[in-house]
């Protein structure tokens, strides 16, 4: 999914926060999401890392922020989301 197609489909996302011990580790990286959602509520069922970020630190910080993701009812099953974090943000 590209952003603007995610945007049709979800009802609330939450950007992932670069945090603090990535940052002091000085972590960047780019890393494939696979959120799985429910398709009559768009309830978040679960999320599988595709491909990692190289870093388990910003492979949680992204899950910690992907787990927030609400899709619009009936609307997607899986999506694929790439999340780049880039010295202190993503």
């Amino acid at each position: 999914f590209t952003v603007k197609e995610a945007a049709q489909v979800l009802r609330y996302a939450v950007k992932p926060k670069f945090s603090e011990e990535a940052h002091h580790a000085r972590d960047s990286g780019s890393g494939l999401f696979e959120l799985r959602f429910d398709y009559e509520t768009g309830n978040l069922k679960g999320i599988d890392i595709v491909v990692s970020t190289g870093s388990q630190i910003l492979d949680h910080d992204a899950v910690n922020g992907l787990k927030e993701w609400k899709a619009k009812p009936q609307t997607v099953r899986v999506m694929r989301i790439r999340v780049t974090f880039t010295r202190g943000r993503w």
